[in-house]
């Protein structure tokens, strides 16, 4: 789903649409709120759907023939562009999210308990963040905080690089020739550059490169230039809107009703 001014809340998802939209590959945008009837991003073809980031990711790549534009040694080099960020960004820049205490109960999980249906949610948010915790823990094997720490070093180096490549104007990051490397870029920085966190250190970053900003302004107004730029869910300010109340609400009259189900149960039993 769209939110403060992305198409998508999700990487990998804004991937996918992204290389859509560069390779003009027609496809319907389904918003999905309920990963428990089908993942999360996934892309039905046919009568068969495409789940897990690394199948999907693959799928577009071969859909939209971006390997037909580019020799092998060109392929080569774009992988390691995008390892690169990665590694140095993209990554870090999840674990910043799903592991930093602040910004996962102020921006994601406020953000998930009002889109997926309470108590979905919650089963949802615990299964992804232990994952992340997972990913992290073996990422980083012992010290995280020096980990984390080191991580911003190369994240603030890693944008720097970026921004360097773009300094000629470009609107491309490789010879100025769309591919999958400016769909990876594009997604990881128009979300960061918008999320609300509470600790903004990669966000605040990004914005330290200019070249790097115009470069993701002006990917937004070629390829999603009719995505409002509002926050729906959470205030950017004042944590989550009505529907974190509602929800708190919908738990209370849960557990009253429960109870007095209960003692009508006790009753007729005693």
């Amino acid at each position: 789903e769209d939110d403060f001014g992305t198409a998508s809340v999700d990487p990998t998802s804004l991937i996918i649409m992204t290389m859509c939209q560069i390779y003009n590959v027609q496809s319907e945008i389904v918003q999905a709120y309920f990963p428990f009837l089908v993942d999360i991003p996934s892309i039905k073809v046919r009568n068969s759907t495409i789940v897990g980031k690394r199948k999907l990711l693959e799928y577009i790549i071969e859909r939209t023939g971006q390997n037909l534009h580019f020799n092998e040694r060109q392929r080569n080099k774009l992988h390691l562009y995008i390892k690169y960020f990665m590694d140095n960004f993209g990554r870090p820049f999840e674990f910043h999210c799903w592991t930093n205490k602040t910004n996962y109960v102020y921006a994601i999980d406020a953000w998930y308990t009002c889109v997926i249906p309470f108590p979905f949610s919650i089963i949802y948010l615990h299964y992804k963040k232990r994952e992340f915790e997972r990913k992290f823990n073996a990422t980083t094997c012992t010290h995280s905080e020096s980990f984390m720490s080191t991580k911003y070093d190369d994240a603030l180096v890693c944008l720097e690089d970026f921004n360097n490549l773009l300094k000629d104007g470009r609107t491309y990051i490789y010879h100025n020739i769309p591919s999958y490397l400016d769909a990876v870029v594009y997604s990881y920085l128009s979300i960061a550059m918008k999320l609300p966190l509470s600790n903004p250190s990669l966000t605040y970053m990004i914005y330290r490169n200019f070249w790097l900003v115009e470069y993701v302004n002006r990917l937004s107004d070629k390829y999603f230039p009719h995505v409002p730029n509002r926050f729906k869910y959470v205030n950017p300010t004042l944590g989550p809107y009505g529907r974190m109340a509602d929800m708190h609400f919908m738990i209370y009259g849960i557990t009253a009703i429960s109870v007095v189900l209960l003692y009508c149960y006790l009753r007729n039993v005693l």
